[in-house]
């Protein structure tokens, strides 16, 4: 399978946002961005019933789970989402198959964990979305001594832990798990990145609860080329940071091909029509 259509992509669009459990307002973003942004990365995605199949133990079928899917994006789904109600999902462009995002279930897997690479010219760009909940689940899972990381471009989500370090509003020593997570992406070579419109990422429903920086970008340091904003939160409680990475790479000089008839085109294809699961 090979492409003879000359296109340049010279940066990465990334959109990250904790969409609330909102069907339709994830629905509708799937729509809006199709042109403007090139990944999405969502944390707490809704997980519903979509449909039921024939099945042979149940009269009424079998459910079929999952979130809105779209035409112009390819989702990436963790596997355990077949067991566990997953919460974060990619969507990936479809402009962008060429470059055969991949789920890296070979490094790790994580129900709230999405470590997403795709193949350039100059090689792989690694890219992770993270859901880390009040008891520091995945930021726990990601320091274990034992996960070897390959090296990232990004990585964001809603971390759910408070520091100065990255709230200004904050008083007093970071919490645990923000030292943890501090240290955690200094080992990976990581810095946490803000735009010029800095402030507030999460607004509690609870009136009586104040607004927080929870959700956060880390990019490589010394990284002075990418860049990071906020978006408007619509009826979820997170405001969207918007990620930009220049990668300057000129698809059209470069072999992205695979070989016809190939394992490597077969497995390709069942990313396509499925969405990509492995």
């Amino acid at each position: 399978m090979s492409s003879e259509t000359q296109e340049r992509v010279d940066v990465l669009r990334v959109y990250s946002q904790n969409v609330y459990k909102n069907y339709a307002f994830l629905s509708l973003l799937l729509e809006d961005l199709r042109d403007s942004y090139d990944i999405i990365f969502v944390q707490e995605p809704p997980w519903v019933t979509l449909r039921h199949t024939v099945s042979m133990m149940d009269r009424e079928g079998a459910p079929v789970t999952g979130s809105p899917t779209h035409p112009a994006w390819l989702p990436v789904v963790p596997r355990e989402a077949e067991v566990e109600r997953p919460r974060v999902l990619a969507y990936v462009s479809t402009r962008l198959a060429h470059m055969r995002p991949k789920l890296r279930t070979d490094v790790l897997s994580h129900p709230d964990i999405i470590l997403l690479t795709l193949w350039g010219p100059a090689g792989p760009i690694n890219l992770m979305n993270v859901y880390s909940d009040s008891n520091g689940t995945a930021i726990k899972f990601l320091d274990n001594p034992g996960l070897e990381l390959p090296k990232l471009g990004y990585m964001g989500g809603d971390f759910n832990c408070h520091s100065p370090l990255w709230d200004l509003t904050r008083r007093g020593n970071p919490s645990t798990l923000a030292n943890r997570l501090d240290a955690l992406v200094l080992k990976l070579g990581l810095e946490v990145r803000f735009g010029p419109r800095r402030g507030p990422t999460h607004f509690p429903a609870n009136e009586r609860g104040r607004p927080s920086v929870i959700d956060l970008v880390f990019l490589p340091l010394g990284d002075t080329e990418s860049s990071v904003d906020m978006g408007f939160r619509g009826p979820s409680d997170h405001r969207p940071l918007l990620t930009t990475i220049p990668l300057l790479l000129d698809l059209g000089n470069a072999k992205l091909s695979i070989k016809e008839d190939s394992e490597e085109e077969e497995e390709f294809l069942h990313l396509i029509a499925d969405g990509i699961s492995c």
